[in-house]
Parts: structure tokens; C-alpha cells; sequence
């Protein structure tokens, strides 16, 4: 949707984890959390909608990432190594097959 690599790698890492957040849910493993009320004076954080999701994002450095539950900023290079770790050898194919998509 026009974002640059940053931005996917950390807008991917925070889908992923709504969407296991809410699996668990459904499931009974997690509790579902209760809505805190926004604090007096508190800006609301802008989002972005990447395939219908709402995702929390931040501008600052000079770049677009995600922001975590926490609202803290995501580093790509720490969503770039926890994936050359979890596929190994089989990224770059990964990678391959969806730029063909």
C-alpha cells in the first residue's frame, strides 16, 4: 500500500501479533484486555490501515514503523533478524515467492 521496507517489515510484525492476540483469545489462552480510558490530555496516536487493519505508527528518525502495545516505536532490524532467524536458508526464496505474488 505504498510503504517503504521498514515500514512492512514492522507493520507485519504487528499484524502478526494482533491476529495471535486475538487467536488467543478465541481460543481461551489469553484474557482479552480491558479498554484502558485514554488519559486527560493524552494525543491520540495516528494510525495507519494496512489491509483493514489499524496499526499504531510512528514518524520520527525520518521513517514510518509501527509502534508496539507498548506504543514504542518497532526497529526493523530486530523484525529483519527475528525472520533470518526463524526461515535460515529458506528467506530469500521466501522473499521470492512473494514478490511474485
Amino acid at each position: 500500500e505504498g510503504y517503504d521496507e521498514d515500514a512492512a517489515l514492522t507493520f507485519g510484525k504487528a499484524i502478526s501479533g494482533m491476529l495471535a492476540q486475538s487467536k488467543g483469545r478465541s481460543l481461551g489462552i489469553f484474557e482479552a484486555k480491558e479498554k484502558e480510558a485514554p488519559r486527560p490530555g493524552a494525543a491520540e496516536s495516528e494510525k495507519a490501515s494496512v489491509f483493514g487493519m489499524h496499526i499504531k505508527v510512528d514518524h520520527s528518525e525520518g521513517r514510518t514503523v509501527a509502534r508496539d502495545a507498548d506504543g514504542k516505536a518497532m526497529h526493523p532490524k530486530q523484525v529483519r533478524g527475528y525472520l533470518e532467524r526463524a526461515f535460515k536458508d529458506d528467506l530469500s526464496a521466501a522473499e521470492e515467492a512473494l514478490a511474485a505474488l
